[in-house]
């Protein structure tokens, strides 16, 4: 992941937050994050922003902490990629998670394996992704049908 443009940057971005009101403990939070993926993003192997974010996942388990650090990140992103300034009143959709995020580090390897195996047999690129979402929900539906079905059955009386 390349931060040089957000390191030259990050500074218009905090004094454009400070210009327009937004809080110091807002603006402390956004400091505190950018300094972190400064510093860090040699030492972890991330490729885009939503890998600094995937870093969370596997860290917190707070939907609010991570509802915060998706925020964040989402903003530093739009800043640093496109030069957009956050506005108070928009909301940034930065990381939507897919069903292929949920999966095991074993499912995802057969996922990746059959999407190199179609396209070295040909098959088009819009085939190769249809088909991968298509397994990837069934994988993930399969992966969550036992924690569905003891759900029914502890909470069966709730209905």
């Amino acid at each position: 992941m390349n931060v040089q443009n957000l390191q030259e940057n990050y500074p218009h971005l905090l004094s454009y937050m400070e210009e327009n009101g937004y809080s110091a403990i807002y603006i402390k939070r956004f400091k505190v994050e950018i300094n972190r993926m400064l510093k860090d993003v040699k030492s972890h192997d991330w490729k885009t922003y939503e890998d600094v974010y995937l870093s969370y996942v596997k860290r917190f388990k707070s939907k609010a902490t991570l509802s915060g650090k998706r925020s964040i990140i989402g903003i530093i992103k739009r800043f640093d990629l496109e030069n957009i300034f956050p506005h108070p009143l928009k909301k940034t959709v930065f990381f939507k998670e897919s069903n292929y995020s949920l999966l095991s580090e074993e499912f995802k390897h057969v996922i990746d394996t059959y999407c190199i195996i179609a396209k070295q047999n040909g098959k088009k690129e819009a085939t190769i992704y249809t088909e991968s979402n298509i397994l990837t929900r069934r994988v993930s539906l399969l992966y969550l049908k036992p924690v569905f079905l003891f759900f029914l059955k502890t909470h069966a009386n709730a209905f």
